[in-house]
């Protein structure tokens, strides 16, 4: 069953470039936020217009790469949560829905390269299609 109101995706972006782009276009749209922090996870916490919060985490899954001489490291890039207010009505939830896409959609225009570019081919593409289903 699909949840509605969370939204999640990966990134092929450095944690450290995705989570300053976000703040910078957060303050860019004007958008009143509370910013909470631990060294691999950042939340922000979108107030005003719409309640809804960004979740980033540093992705620390492992994928196992070179067949021939297998190794495993920790997968590229980032985790984004989007979540929207699950008591709000209707209304609010749209409204709400419609500002976490505007902030995606600059997120995806600032970074240096589409989020879902650089990951393992199967991924890229369902990856891909989860963010352009949002941003557009």
């Amino acid at each position: 069953m699909r949840n509605d109101n969370h939204f999640p995706l990966k990134a092929s972006t450095d944690f450290l470039i995705l989570v300053d782009s976000a703040e910078k276009i957060l303050s860019r749209l004007q958008y009143e936020f509370l910013q909470h922090k631990t060294r691999d996870v950042v939340e922000f916490e979108v107030i005003k217009p719409g309640y809804f919060r960004v979740v980033v985490e540093r992705r620390k899954d492992p994928q196992v790469s070179n067949i021939v001489l297998p190794s495993i490291k920790p997968a590229k890039g980032t985790y984004i949560d989007v979540w929207l207010e699950i008591d709000q009505g209707e209304d609010l939830r749209l409204e709400s829905l419609k500002n976490a896409r505007i902030l995606l959609k600059n997120l995806v225009d600032s970074l240096p390269e589409e989020p879902w570019k650089g990951m393992r081919f199967r991924e890229s593409g369902r990856e891909r299609k989860k963010w352009v289903e949002i941003i557009e």
